[in-house]
């Protein structure tokens, strides 16, 4: 991000630019400064970024002021860092450290259509670029036909960029974030311009997140497995069994997907068994950062058995209970529910 700290970017284009992915002409925001080496370095740091998470690794945000104007934001996109980081995990929550670039414009015109483009459509594609302009005197000065693209820098296709007013930023988004950085700066210097901010995710650790965490990682890593369970009446009836007896549904899709994972990594071996304790963590992220689950008509699901489940849904409930602060002394399944229901782990009330 240091990049484009010394670009000495002062404007921002908005027009059309044609995108080699989509083969067609797509919305453009190019990013407008004197210094193009810089410019270039950033934006191939950027396109690292995608290649190395394999997904849209640049967060944009736009912020627009109440005292006119906006800040626009970069910065990398949580998702991508942890697929780059190959960290994934149900219960923990990491967090990640990185640098959000913000820079104040002062007209909204054409950022104001750009929302509403992006706003108005289910997917709305745009392409971030660079450009470069011999150092004008203000912003003003500009001359639309001196400016010139950088060859250097990659075109960054994107899909996602979020939008807020200044009054309803959310403390807890990057949005919230960029007001907050902006208004420290108002007390310190009166402007904001080129800031570089350590961004800080909070962290929380409630049912809820448990819940929101566990949804997310499973419908990431298991998209097949969890479709089939939930629409395929065939693989469910080695649930009835376990839910008869007060295991919730989502235990049971928590411990298929795990048992399928097990027997991937540890040559059809289910419950991890060949992975020493120490290790299981680590080579658990490995394994999720490079599956990739296909509609293959694998059959494996039919295999596992009321037996297998339940001995799974043991230790992932000895696990969760464990990371959540409780230390169970048995191992006995009715106890271990028991437990989960006490500290609403069970079924996630709020």
């Amino acid at each position: 991000m240091s990049a484009l700290s010394h670009a000495e970017i002062f404007g921002c284009a908005y027009g059309y630019r044609y995108s080699k992915e989509l083969l067609a002409s797509v919305p453009n925001i190019s990013l407008v400064g004197s210094n193009g080496e810089q410019l270039a370095e950033a934006f191939r740091e950027f396109q690292r970024w995608t290649n190395e998470s394999q997904t849209e690794a640049v967060d944009l945000s736009l912020v627009f002021l109440e005292e006119g104007g906006y800040l626009l934001g970069l910065s990398p996109r949580p998702e991508a860092l942890q697929r780059t980081l190959g960290y994934a995990d149900f219960v923990r929550d990491p967090i990640f450290f990185s640098g959000t670039w913000i820079k104040k414009f002062d007209t909204t015109t054409s950022a104001d259509s750009f929302r509403k483009y992006h706003e108005g459509r289910l997917v709305a594609p745009f392409v971030l670029s660079a450009n470069t302009h011999p150092p004008p005197k203000s912003a003003l000065d500009a001359d639309m036909n001196n400016i010139r693209p950088v060859p250097e820098a990659p075109d960054i296709l994107k899909f996602r960029a979020e939008f807020a007013n200044e009054a309803n930023a959310e403390d807890h988004t990057q949005a919230g974030m960029i007001v907050r950085v902006h208004r420290a700066d108002q007390q310190d210097t009166g402007a904001a311009d080129g800031k570089i901010s350590g961004k800080a995710p909070p962290r929380s650790n409630t049912p809820a997140d448990y819940l929101r965490r566990r949804e997310l990682s499973l419908g990431r890593h298991f998209p097949v497995t969890i479709e089939r369970i939930r629409k395929l009446h065939a693989h469910r009836d080695a649930f009835h069994a376990l839910e008869a007896i007060g295991i919730r549904a989502w235990q049971c899709e928590q411990a298929a997907c795990n048992l399928l994972l097990s027997a991937s990594m540890c040559d059809g071996a289910f419950h991890y068994m060949p992975i020493r304790r120490g290790q299981l963590g680590n080579e658990i992220s490995t394994a999720l950062q490079n599956r990739f689950e296909e509609a293959d008509g694998n059959a494996i699901l039919e295999s596992l058995t009321p037996v297998l489940l339940q001995a799974q849904v043991a230790l992932d409930a000895a696990f969760l209970l464990t990371e959540s602060g409780s230390s169970p002394k048995s191992d006995e399944p009715g106890l271990l529910q028991q437990l989960l229901a006490q500290r609403s782990l069970l079924d996630y009330s709020s």
